[in-house]
């Protein structure tokens, strides 16, 4: 999965519709992940790196975009089932909680940044193993990239 996975993951994404793809393993690694949940978590990782660092993804980070906030859902059970950009983002993020990191990046990618905070206060908490720091380490050059550059001028934006 580390080395030819990500390759075959983008070469999927390329030729099917990447969308349905994230959609569908997302929904297995829901119900199947509680059976190995270190599995699960290599797996969300890295599509979690494919969808945020792929150019075969940009369609669905641009969809993840027009993600409504959270704050907006507040009276309402669930989202309007007509959003497709919002169930898309429900639908990855509670597959994604297997990789905290992975849901860290998702939540400041879609913008949700009340759920990113919550998130980050929960992974100061942890323990910090030598995997966690790597992925926290691996987060941060993705944030530096040139794909987070509308997060990072958001950041400088005063409120």
């Amino acid at each position: 999965l580390e080395n030819r996975g990500r390759l075959m993951i983008r070469l999927l994404c390329g030729h099917l519709n990447p969308r349905r793809l994230y959609v569908t393993v997302a929904k297995v690694i829901l119900h199947e992940g509680s059976k190995d949940p270190d599995f699960a978590d290599q797996l969300v990782q890295t599509f979690s790196w494919i969808l945020l660092a792929s150019v075969e993804t940009k369609g669905l980070r641009e969809e993840l975009l027009s993600t409504d906030s959270i704050s907006e859902w507040t009276g309402r059970a669930q989202p309007e089932a007509s959003s497709r950009n919002t169930s898309l983002f429900l639908e990855l993020l509670e597959p994604w909680f297997h990789n905290p990191v992975s849901a860290l990046a998702l939540c400041l990618w879609a913008q949700q940044y009340e759920l990113a905070t919550e998130l980050t206060a929960r992974l100061a908490a942890f323990e910090p193993t030598l995997n966690l720091l790597r992925q926290l380490d691996q987060l941060v050059h993705l944030l530096e990239s040139p794909v987070f550059s509308r997060l990072r001028l958001q950041l400088l934006e005063p409120r």
